[in-house]
């Protein structure tokens, strides 16, 4: 496999192909259904309609021209980003490109001024989980719910990048 390569530039074509693959990854590994297809597809149009790149960023992984991951950061509330989408292929999964692109984000999130990050996941992402974990974010609260075309458990996340934000 050839060198991944990791830009910001928002290209035709990447939404589509992010939403398709956390679509397929989270049917095959979580049992999920167009419902989470959906969802992703319908953040991500409301995400790039309202971009702004001095405060937000989506992170694209990619080798030979396909997308392998991503990652994005978004304004929640002023002073408060959220972290979404992180994602990786299983073929580039153990390389430690999520760690990567959790470091760019972060790096980002203090750059930009951000007081803290919040994020949401499931109890499943094992592997997710512990990298959270490892960057030092703690489990804010978790809600049950099939909005993804299955009952989960959401959990949520914050990370206090100042001694000033609140939770």
């Amino acid at each position: 496999m050839s060198a991944i390569t990791v830009r910001t530039d928002i290209r035709p074509g990447d939404l589509g192909y992010i939403t398709y693959l956390v679509g397929i990854i989270y049917a095959k590994e979580y049992g999920m259904t167009l419902l989470n297809d959906i969802e992703v597809a319908t953040f991500l149009t409301h995400f790039i309609q309202h971009y702004a790149p001095e405060k937000e960023r989506l992170w694209v992984a990619e080798t030979d021209e396909h997308i392998v991951g991503c990652i994005l950061v978004y304004e929640e509330s002023p002073g408060v980003a959220h972290l979404r989408s992180l994602i990786l292929h299983p073929s580039v999964r153990g390389r430690g490109l999520g760690r990567q692109l959790m470091q760019l984000a972060i790096d980002f999130c203090r750059e930009v001024s951000y007081q803290k990050i919040t994020l949401e996941t499931f109890d499943e992402l094992n592997a997710a989980l512990h990298l959270y974990d490892s960057f030092g974010f703690q489990l804010t609260g978790e809600r049950f719910h099939a909005e993804w075309g299955r009952p989960v458990r959401e959990v949520q996340f914050e990370l206090v990048l100042s001694n000033s934000a609140k939770s």
